[in-house]
C-alpha cells in the first residue's frame, strides 16, 4: 500500500521533481513487468504460497531499505526490485486460487479477489492519507 505514496515521498522528502518521482513509479511498473512471466512460472514449479511468501517477505525487506536509500542511483533499483517482489505476488495467487477452487467456482473465486485488491487500493491509500495527517 506504499506505492500511492511513493511519488510523495520523492518528491516531499528526498526532493525530487516531479518528473524524476513519475520516473520512479514508471521503473516500479517496469519492475512488474519483468517478474510476472517469471513469477508465474516459479509458482507452477515451487507453488503459488510458496511464492506469495517470498513475495510479502522481499517487498517488506525492500520497503525497509528503501528509506535509506538518498541518491537516485541506488533509490531507482530499489523501486525496481519492490515491483519485482511486490507484484510476484500476482501470478502466484491466481496459480493459488485455480489449484484451490473447482472449476465452478473459479470465476467467483477470481472476482472475489480482484474485488479485495481494488477495495485495498482504494480505501487504503485514504487510510494512510489519514495516519499521515494525524
Amino acid at each position: 500500500m506504499a506505492l500511492p505514496f511513493l511519488a510523495l515521498y520523492l518528491a516531499e522528502h528526498l526532493k525530487y521533481s516531479a518528473q524524476v518521482a513519475g520516473f520512479a513509479i514508471t521503473a516500479y511498473g517496469f519492475g512488474s513487468l519483468i517478474v510476472a512471466p517469471l513469477a508465474g512460472r516459479l509458482a507452477d514449479h515451487w507453488g503459488g504460497f510458496r511464492v506469495m511468501r517470498m513475495s510479502l517477505f522481499l517487498s517488506g525487506l525492500l520497503l525497509f531499505l528503501l528509506p535509506l536509500a538518498k541518491t537516485a542511483p541506488l533509490v531507482f533499483p530499489l523501486i525496481v526490485l519492490w515491483g519485482m517482489a511486490a507484484d510476484a505476488i500476482r501470478p502466484a495467487s491466481l496459480s493459488a486460487l485455480t489449484r484451490l477452487t473447482n472449476p465452478e467456482q473459479r470465476k467467483i473465486a477470481i472476482a472475489l479477489n480482484r474485488l479485495a485488491i481494488n477495495l485495498g487500493m482504494s480505501i487504503g491509500p485514504a487510510v494512510g492519507g489519514l495516519i499521515a495527517a494525524a
